[in-house]
């Protein structure tokens, strides 16, 4: 699709003085979108929502950040998540590329597959909730309880959800390895998207070391 996974980004939301986490994610995501959009850049997400021993509750980010914009998205990314209520502490924010840079992704053969290897590595960090049918899929390590969460577990913006990859057939479909882990971070709306006019209501750490959690 173009639009490969390259930021691995965790989100410490309870140590921010979130409660609701879902709704914060999603406001987040919202914010970023709309500057992503402001520039021409497209944009796609997964996002996983965990407790954790070390840390509070927290997200972890997989999302398609274009090279061209990446500084200047690290330097506002506080901004937006203080616009959603998070107050500011050390260890908020954990970010870091996918592969050996955020341009691996989109690189030459040898810098897309060292980029598809980390990828895999965390795919199978952040979906080790997911079905036994996932893990067996993709030969991922055994599923792993990460405790109980309030509110959804996972989601995916609307251009890689269910209907998205039905429309690309093959490669996303039915059957493929991406439908299945898929089908289990995009049962739930993506609460980012951008609400219709009916439903809008007034009252409204390795990507290389991975993180904690």
């Amino acid at each position: 699709m173009g639009l490969p996974l390259n930021a691995f980004i965790t989100i410490d939301l309870e140590l921010g003085g979130i409660t609701d986490c879902v709704s914060a994610t999603g406001e987040f995501l919202r914010h970023a979108k709309r500057w992503l959009r402001g520039r021409g850049v497209e944009t796609a997400h997964v996002w996983v929502q965990e407790p954790g021993e070390v840390v509070g509750q927290h997200v972890h980010l997989l999302l398609h950040l274009a090279p061209t914009v990446r500084r200047e998205f690290f330097r506002r990314h506080r901004g937006w998540l203080k616009r959603c209520g998070a107050k500011s502490a050390a260890g908020l924010v954990d970010s870091s590329a996918v592969g050996k840079s955020y341009e691996a992704a989109l690189g030459d053969t040898l810098s897309r597959n060292d980029y598809l290897i980390n990828l895999r590595h965390v795919i199978d960090y952040v979906v080790k909730e997911a079905s036994t049918e996932t893990h067996l899929a993709f030969g991922l390590r055994t599923p792993a309880k990460g405790g109980i969460v309030i509110g959804k577990r996972s989601s995916s913006s609307e251009n890689i959800n269910r209907a998205a990859r039905a429309r690309r057939g093959r490669e996303y479909g039915p059957g493929s390895p991406w439908h299945i882990a898929l089908a289990d971070l995009s049962q739930c709306t993506d609460p980012s998207r951008e609400p219709t006019e009916s439903e809008h209501s007034p009252s409204r750490s390795e990507a290389r070391g991975l993180p904690h959690g």
